[in-house]
């Protein structure tokens, strides 16, 4: 049931897309979610290693952007105020190639010697614990006897949940799972129970046996449909994944599959069809992340199992060591262990990441001095040709003059706010964020942020709009919901509507996935628990009701809620009716200026 529409951004495979540390990386596997990973810690030899952690202001600063990030560059601040600092220009080729220019300056009226740590790994999608790397989402994986097919459980053709609106852009009853398979989900047991839920499936070809993958808190049952025929199989309590199989002997060409729980939760992870079934075995995928090494006089190649390319790092400058580093945070390491010139491995903790750790030797700036080293990062073949594109600069009115490095830093950090990978509707994408810290979708900030992109440029405004709209009729969502209950995105449509004046053919042709969207508040009065009044309420969606998580009456709300006060139940927040009234009349004027007949919208 994979969706057909695009959620990805239209973006090159290396950007500033790593999480944790800022710098540049490569997709290195879409399915598992996978980079390789490029950051930079320059410092002053043996005395300052700047490790500035994205989520924190440390000195580093986003200092320029071109729209599509094919050049992009961080300033290093290591004696503030610009006394002492390294300008970092990242220049994306194609799909392939990087190149690195890291040029410092000591503007001091003394000599300084500086130096840079370039760190590089593959990694995969991390698990936090309170912030803090706790482990990668790595997948099961099925080992399949000959003549079986695996069926991951979220591929479904059809459902019946107790979730009706899925978040995050997930589908309906998924959920991350520890130990599942594929995206590391699974039909959730909270939302799969009753006896009116269902899973349906398609499936091509006979079924001489079924196994399911499942959890279940409690001895239950199972009934098990294909086509007209219905079996009933018994379920054991299962806390950590475990496998029944039943025999089926269906022989049609294609059959009907629905599984339906009956009355007890079932966290359904997969499904394998075929003959000799109970050989399957399960086991975690192996973790990729340690490379096989290739050392030249100026150059490391990596090659890591399981990845379809291989990286090379090459330098123009001779270095003073190659090491590696085993820890979950390499910017700690780093400043732990700046007097060790000796070791070339380090182990910090019992970690899963590992980082090739490339120490320039110390570089000598005089006074007033500017000198720069670099680097080229290609994953398996290189161009000669560096592509060469000018930064990103505000236009501005004699008034507007002062504010223009203000106004150029915001649109900076507005353009290098990308983050991969966030997983939604069966994959990883890259997704525009509000900030590091919150890698998520949250839909309320993406309105905004759009329109922060769309004063820069038309086609990263789209994308981030396009991202939040779903297909015509999408059973699991009106649209990419995260957050409060706001719908930013019909004021970024707007926005760009009247900003673009050109573009309007290309926003026509979204009208109906932004109608679609509206449609959801518009009919949000049909929803239980409604106030007779026809004032709209979203309480039962989520706790904020227009993105102010501190807003006293709010508060206050909530906190009667905690004593045993229902004040959710007659209290509407005044925002989700009036804002709902305001995109009505938007997309009234849009779809009129459009040459669009809204009245089919209506039945």
């Amino acid at each position: 049931m994979k969706s057909l529409k695009e959620f990805d951004l239209n973006m090159n495979s290396w950007g500033p897309y790593n999480k944790e540390y800022l710098g540049v990386c490569h997709i290195a596997d879409s399915e598992l979610g996978a980079t390789f990973n490029v950051e930079l810690f320059p410092g002053f030899f043996r005395r300052k290693v700047l490790a500035s952690h994205s989520s924190s202001d440390n000195g580093l600063k986003m200092w320029g952007a071109n729209p599509d990030l094919s050049h992009f560059t961080y300033r290093y601040e290591l004696e503030w105020k610009d006394a002492v600092f390294c300008d970092a220009d990242f220049f994306i080729t194609n799909d392939s190639q990087c190149d690195i220019i890291c040029s410092f300056t000591n503007n001091t009226d003394s000599p300084q010697t500086v130096n840079m740590n370039l760190c590089a790994s593959l990694q995969y999608p991390i698990i936090k614990s309170a912030r803090e790397f706790a482990s990668y989402r790595i997948p099961y994986e099925p080992l399949l006897p000959d003549g079986c097919t695996f069926l991951d459980a979220v591929d479904y053709e059809s459902v019946n949940a107790d979730e009706k609106l899925a978040t995050d852009g997930r589908y309906i009853g998924e959920f991350f799972v520890e130990g599942a398979t594929g995206k590391c989900t699974a039909i959730h047991g909270d939302c799969f129970y009753k006896k009116e839920h269902f899973l349906r499936y398609s499936i091509k070809g006979s079924i001489d046996e079924l196994l399911i993958r499942y959890k279940a808190q409690a001895d239950t049952e199972l009934l098990i449909s294909v086509n007209e025929n219905t079996q009933k199989i018994s379920l054991p309590k299962a806390l950590e994944f475990n496998t029944v199989s039943i025999y089926i002997g269906n022989n049609d060409e294609t059959a009907a599959l629905e599984l339906r729980p009956t009355g007890k939760p079932i966290t359904i992870d997969s499904l394998v069809i075929g003959a000799d079934v109970k050989d399957v075995k399960f086991q975690k995928k192996a973790l990729a992340n340690e490379a096989e090494r290739k050392i030249n006089n100026s150059s490391l190649t990596l090659t890591y199992p399981g990845i379809p390319q291989k990286y090379t790092i090459e330098w123009n400058e001779p270095v003073q060591m190659l090491r590696r580093y085993y820890t979950n945070d390499i910017g700690r390491a780093l400043m732990l262990n700046i007097h060790d010139h000796v070791s070339e491995v380090i182990r910090t903790d019992e970690s899963s990441a590992i980082y090739e750790n490339i120490l320039s030797k110390p570089l000598f700036l005089n006074p007033k001095e500017r000198r720069a080293i670099s680097f080229r990062v290609f994953s398996n073949s290189k161009s000669e040709k560096v592509m060469s594109k000018p930064l990103y600069r505000v236009k501005f009115n004699t008034d507007g003059e002062e504010y223009e490095f203000s106004q150029n830093m915001m649109a900076y950090n507005t353009l290098l706010n990308v983050v991969y990978p966030i997983y939604t509707r069966r994959q990883y994408i890259r997704h525009n964020t509000p900030g590091r810290n919150w890698d998520c979708l949250y839909s309320w900030d993406s309105g905004f942020i759009g329109m922060g992109l769309a004063t820069a440029d038309f086609e990263r405004a789209f994308d981030c709009l396009y991202t939040y709209l779903t297909p015509i009729g999408d059973p699991h969502s009106p649209y990419i919901f995260h957050g409060s209950v706001v719908p930013t995105q019909i004021f970024l449509y707007q926005y760009l509507f009247n900003k673009y004046p050109d573009k309007r053919d290309k926003l026509k042709k979204i009208y109906p996935m932004v109608r679609q969207l509206f449609d959801f508040y518009a009919k949000m009065d049909e929803r239980d628990g409604q106030m007779k009044s026809g004032l709209l309420k979203t309480w039962d969606i989520f706790y904020n009701s227009g993105g102010w998580d501190d807003y006293p009456p709010q508060k206050h709300i909530h906190d009667s809620e905690k004593m045993g006060i229902l004040k959710t139940k007659n209290t509407t927040p005044v925002i989700t009716t009036a804002i709902t009234v305001l995109a009505a009349k938007i997309l009234s004027g849009l779809s009129e200026q459009l040459g669009i007949d809204d009245s089919v919208y209506y039945g």
